[in-house]
């Protein structure tokens, strides 16, 4: 059964609201509506550009990268959901720029290997999960950006970095809002060892509200303070709403000389916090160059903890000493740009319904995030300890859950806006430029009417296409395909083959449901064939499964290089060992005194050589191979012949083979190696005779050698093998008292 998380469109949920802190008018237009803090003026891409990013690749034509380096204001959507594996780091280097996250068709986008750097002013990004995970071995955040101004984050997933999950500071006019910051990986691959951090945030006015940062062993956050800025009256941070779960050694410190609202937060401690840290709500930081930080902290809650909820002072700041504590402490907020602010338990019910990339759908993570935080109990862990939580690879987790994708609505002029929905509002689905007009007048463009509205309608039912299209038992002229089936919900499966590379497919064949592989036979040899899957079902077609390409075996080929070399005569019948080339898997060997009666003589050869013996002299002997490939592909090569010698060929004396003598390689055409064996010593001469008993040469003129076993390699010098002709010699070894005698074959190569 597939399960869908559930989908939660408002921003907020209708609770008890408390608002609190001056407003600013409302002159500017929001980014959109909901957003709030000292972002919510943040212009985007508003008025600009569309760039539809079309596939997952890391880079080139189509990918979020290109849409993210182009330059100029720009809306970037999403044609496509699913996995995005960055090789490298993407940059926001071009500000001016809206990720609207939240068109992706499907479950959403998920980007992996590498995190998002923003290094421009005016951005906004919403609905995206970033979950580098350790993948590329190095150190990096899932988001961070610094001495940026106009940014906001909305609904995004950070988690599984290998430093901190989500750092932004030195940034002014900031929001990160509604997001969800988790399990930042501990022993994993910092050159500083163990880590596990949420993030290091601050800001020139920057606000932090209605978030979740859940099993981080450190800074959470890491107030920045103004350590890099030295300019304390400029540092302003608003930090308000969040949920803190399972944080190890600290929970919130830092904030040297910087100016901070804590306000109703709710912190949760978890099995990886222990002693005091469990109610500590900040754990204030001094630097000898900078005043200290000051802190309005009120209406938070500690679990566990009601003296501490009741007065935050009493306990929840820890670190400086009574006369420091009185330095720090402020008793009104600091100006702050305008939260809709709930009670920290009310916040925390919100927090764990609605936040994180949960449009169009929640992942598994989150789920198992806020399930965790909403119940406390944690079965993961890692080098902090089995169980607290703290992982140090997302592989302890699972890893990247499956992200489908669905087909994305037609957009006939790629406005970002689909046909369906402008001419529902009165526009023209061929004319792009109705993208930028306002037609209610409210301040947003038609194309941010169409993104602001999809959040408030439920998303699309689609189908769950297969994945893990693979191919085995592969042979010459057949394919077994196999794959998983992700859907209940489809009354058939449409599998679909190509034979120009992907160009053009046509359907192979209709499935019953829940089926899960397909043999396609009767294919050629040696041909590459392409294949995807698709679902339907009464109303709903899927988008389409990977696509596999798959070469049939090649038949084999026919064997080739007979030795004995076809014709040859005067053949010794009483041992030879027949050999041939070929690529075949295994051989079969057919033999016979006629060329039209052959039978067989060995099945199944793994080696392409057969050695037989006692042959009868002087016949004619006709063989073929034939090789066999993958499946039931054969092929039999040309019938050879040789011919056997008569009677004794050497007319030397009573000539022995004997273990004490061998030659090899044998057949040889190169160079022959010739080892023989002396119980005692004693001259020897070796000799090389041919077929009529003439001498072609001595080996080695006589001498005496030592007992014991003895090598002498022939190496063709003075063009000697070419003035010998194809056929069989006979090493000779002469001593005083025997003469052993080896047959060998010439042949040419």
């Amino acid at each position: 059964m597939i399960k869908n998380y559930p989908y939660f469109a408002g921003l907020l949920i209708a609770l008890l609201i408390v608002f609190s802190g001056p407003a600013r008018g409302q002159e500017q237009q929001l980014a959109f509506p909901g957003a709030e803090g000292f972002g919510r003026y943040t212009i985007g891409g508003r008025g600009g550009a569309v760039i539809e990013v079309t596939n997952l690749n890391s880079s080139g034509p189509g990918s979020f990268r290109e849409a993210v380096e182009k330059s100029g204001a720009r809306t970037v959507v999403f044609r496509v959901s699913g996995v995005i594996h960055l090789e490298t780091d993407l940059r926001i280097r071009n500000g001016n720029l809206t990720i609207a996250g939240q068109t992706a068709p499907g479950d959403g986008i998920t980007i992996k290997g590498s995190g998002l750097v923003i290094n421009a002013d005016n951005v906004i990004i919403r609905y995206l999960r970033i979950r580098p995970g350790d993948v590329e071995a190095r150190e990096l955040d899932a988001m961070w950006g610094r001495e940026n101004k106009d940014i906001i984050i909305d609904h995004c997933s950070l988690s599984w970095s290998t430093d901190e999950v989500g750092s932004f500071y030195d940034n002014e006019n900031f929001t990160m809002q509604w997001c969800i910051l988790s399990e930042s990986l501990y022993e994993s691959v910092h050159d500083k060892g163990r880590h596990g951090y949420g993030g290091i945030w601050g800001g020139k006015g920057a606000t932090f509200h209605h978030n979740l940062l859940a099993h981080h062993s450190s800074r959470n956050p890491r107030f920045n303070g103004a350590r890099y800025t030295t300019t304390p009256e400029t540092e302003l941070v608003d930090f308000r709403n969040n949920v803190i779960f399972n944080w190890g050694s600290n929970s919130a410190y830092g904030g040297e000389g910087g100016n901070h609202n804590m306000v109703a937060n709710y912190y949760k401690p978890g099995p990886s916090t222990s002693g005091a840290k469990r109610y500590r709500i900040i754990n204030p930081s001094y630097d000898s160059s900078l005043p200290w930080g000051k802190w309005y902290v009120a209406d938070n809650f500690v679990e566990g903890y009601p003296e501490v909820s009741a007065d935050n002072w009493n306990g929840g700041v820890q670190g400086p000493n009574a006369d420091d504590l009185a330095t720090i402490r402020v008793n009104d907020p600091f100006q702050f740009a305008p939260v809709e602010t709930q009670p920290a338990q009310a916040a925390f019910t919100s927090v764990l319904a609605a936040a994180g990339a949960s449009y169009p759908y929640r992942d598994p993570i989150d789920a198992r995030i806020t399930t965790e935080v909403e119940t406390g109990e944690v079965s993961y862990g890692g080098a902090y300890g089995a169980g607290k939580g703290i992982i140090d690879t997302q592989e302890t987790v699972g890893g990247w859950p499956q992200v489908f994708s669905a087909p994305a609505p037609p957009d006939t002029d790629n406005d970002g806006m689909p046909d369906t929905w402008e001419t529902a509002n009165g526009l023209d689905p061929d004319n792009a430029a109705d993208r930028n007009g306002d037609g209610d007048g409210d301040g947003y463009t038609n194309l941010e009417e169409y993104l602001n509205g999809l959040l408030e309608t439920p998303p699309a039912d689609f189908l769950r296409y297969p994945t893990e299209l693979t191919a085995t038992d592969i042979t010459t002229t057949s394919i077994n395909l196999s794959w998983t089936d992700n859907d209940d919900t489809e009354t058939k499966i449409i599998l679909e083959r190509s034979v120009d590379e992907g160009s053009t497919y046509t359907v192979l064949a209709e499935l019953a449901p829940n089926t899960t592989s397909y043999t396609d036979e009767e294919l050629e040899a040696g041909q590459w064939y392409y294949y995807r899957l698709r679902v339907e079902n009464e109303e709903l077609v899927s988008a389409y499964s990977n696509h596999l390409a798959v070469e049939t075996q090649p038949a084999p080929m026919a064997p080739f290089q007979p030795s004995p070399a076809d014709g040859l005569t005067g053949v010794a019948p009483e041992q030879l060992t027949l050999s041939w080339s070929g690529d075949g898997l295994q051989y079969d060997l057919y033999m016979g005194s006629s060329p039209d009666q052959l039978e067989l003589l060995a099945e199944g050869l793994v080696e392409p050589e057969y050695t037989i013996t006692q042959l009868d002299e002087a016949t004619a002997y006709y063989w073929s191979v034939t090789s066999k490939g993958a499946g039931e592909s054969a092929v039999t090569g040309d019938t050879w012949t040789f011919t056997t010698a008569m009677g004794a060929v050497t007319g030397l004396d009573d000539p022995q083979t004997l273990a004490a003598l061998n030659a090899y390689p044998n057949p040889f055409s190169g160079s022959l190696t010739i080892m023989f064996e002396l119980k005692k010593q004693e001259p020897v001469l070796l000799s090389l005779y041919d077929m009529q008993n003439r001498l072609v040469m001595n080996v080695k003129e006589k001498q005496v050698y030592s007992a014991g076993t003895h090598q002498i390699t022939i190496k063709e010098t003075a063009g000697l093998w070419g003035k010998l002709q194809e056929g069989v010699y006979f090493c000779v070894l002469q001593t005083a008292e025997k003469k052993i005698v080896r047959r060998v074959i010439f042949i040419r190569e």
